[in-house]
Formats: C-alpha cells, structure tokens, sequence
C-alpha cells in the first residue's frame, strides 16, 4: 500500500451492482438541469479535499509513531476536462487550488518513505486481510480501498466513509472513457486552433488548456508556492481562453456526448455530488473551526 493509493483495479461484470447509503433513491427522477449541475460539481472538485484527507492520513500515522512526508493530495475529477483558471485570479496565484503542490503533488517521497521504514505499509492500508470497499462504476470497472488503517481514516475524515470516497473519486473518471473523443468535434477542433495560436502569440506551443495546467503542475511539484513561470503560464492560458471560448466549448461538447451516460446513471451522478459538497461543508467547518 505505498503512497496510499494502490487499489484495485479490474474489469467487472456489467450486472453488478453497488449499494451506497448517499446515493438518491432508484424511483426519484431528477431533471436534466439538477443532473448537469451535479457533473459539474463531480468534474472539478476543490482542492481543499485532497489536501484535508492528506493531512488526516498524515495526522494517523504520526499519532502512530511514524514521521512521513505528507501523502500525495488528489481530489475526484473528469481528467479530460480545463481546470478552471482565472485571469485576475491567475496574475496572482497561477492556478492555484486547480493543482497540487510540493510534496502534496508527486506520491513518489511517501513511497520512497513506506517502502524503507517497517510497518508503514501495514499502519497505511492494515493488514492484506483487511476488508475493502468496493465501487462498480457504470463502465464496469471495480475499484477497491481498504477499509482499515490510516488512509481510510483519512478519507473517511473527509468523505464520511470509504466507499463514499470512492464515489466522488472514481464515478467521474468513468466519464474519460464516455467522453474521451471530444476533441473530434468541428467547433473544438476550431476552437483548438484558435488557442494554439493565440498561445503561441503568448510564446506557448500549446494545443489545448489541459498541457497548459499539466505543464504547471509539473512545476508546481518541486515547489509550493507560484513561481513566475507557472504565473505567467496561468495568466497567457486564462487569457486565451477568453480570446477563443475553448473552454466553454469544451464542456458544452463534453456533456453533449455524455448525455447518455448521464441520462443511465443519474441518480449516481446526483449522489455523488452529494458526497462532495458535504465533504466541501466539512473541510469549511472544520477550517472555521482552527
């Protein structure tokens, strides 16, 4: 269980089936416009959860004697999809939130840590007997974590329980698959074209806002704080997205093509985003609270 995050992964049977409490009931029938909001609620998850459930596993395994690096910090998002960026926001803090940073960014140190120091392994994910959760995702993909030790005390610190962890962080990475090919759309292949250029007038040889954020989070690894280049990267990648519409076009197209997913598992979309914005009102509360 280096890093904290090595659960299975395995193709499932269609026919399988998970029950979770948080999930809206079977014979309720949202409306296309509360199914919508709730993607866009799961698609992009703030930061601030990543980094609560890394502080809490960190919290754990120091109570337990241990003295690790932090845990790498990652939230639930549809990986396919422009992080939000601002250009005002981003003059000052590059994309700020939208990306880990320093050790919260790259697992490798915790790994590094887990791997030479005994009993690590076990203090994160408890025994290999250990019961797990478990997530079917609509795909039929199944995902596991452990329902014992300092990680699923982190993520149920956070998300109230282990498997509605798994909800908010692997039910919109199913969508990678459902809406993979947006880019082959005639108006975001234009609108590619159109920021390609315009970032290229910035002196960036990017095709799309997703290098852009990628390539800062790259930088942001070996660092916590903004540097100039990521700030100056952020700044010419907001700005063109405004030039272009790129990013509003994007998403239009992207829940174009996942309509029917949506439409086959909205209830799962609504509960999951009923996940997140509790785990988001429990990390406010609890920073209210210090």
């Amino acid at each position: 269980m280096a890093g904290g995050r090595a659960e299975g992964l395995r193709p499932a049977a269609a026919t399988a089936l998970l029950l979770i409490g948080t999930l809206v009931a079977c014979g309720d029938r949202p409306s296309p416009d509360e199914v919508r909001a709730a993607l866009r609620v799961i698609a992009a998850q703030p930061g601030e959860l990543g980094r609560a459930e890394a502080a809490a596993t960190l919290s754990c395994l120091r109570a337990k004697g241990f003295d690790p690096p932090p845990p790498m910090a990652e939230s639930g998002a549809v990986q396919n999809l422009p992080v939000p960026v601002d250009e005002r926001a981003a003059r000052a803090a590059g994309y700020g939130d939208a990306i880990p940073r320093g050790a919260l960014a790259d697992g490798r140190k915790m790994q590094r840590y887990a791997e030479s120091t005994p009993g690590v392994d076990q203090a994160l994910g408890g025994p290999d007997a250990a019961p797990v959760a478990r997530l079917v995702t609509p795909n039929g993909w199944e995902f596991t974590s452990p329902r014992t030790g300092c990680v699923a005390e982190g993520r149920a610190a956070v998300y109230g329980s282990v498997g509605n962890w798994l909800t908010a962080f692997y039910l919109p990475q199913d969508l990678n698959q459902t809406a993979a090919d947006v880019y082959l759309d005639d108006g975001v292949a234009t609108a590619s074209a159109a920021y390609q250029s315009c970032m290229a007038g910035e002196g960036y040889h990017m095709r799309i806002p997703q290098e852009a954020s990628e390539t800062a989070r790259g930088w942001a690894a070996a660092g916590d704080s903004p540097a100039a280049r990521e700030i100056a990267l952020a700044t010419a990648d907001a700005r063109c997205r405004s030039r272009t519409g790129i990013a509003g076009i994007w998403y239009a197209e992207f829940e174009r093509r996942a309509a029917p997913w949506l439409t086959r598992n909205a209830n799962r979309v609504i509960g999951a985003a009923a996940v997140v914005r509790e785990a988001t009102a429990t990390v406010a509360r609890r920073s209210g609270d210090r």
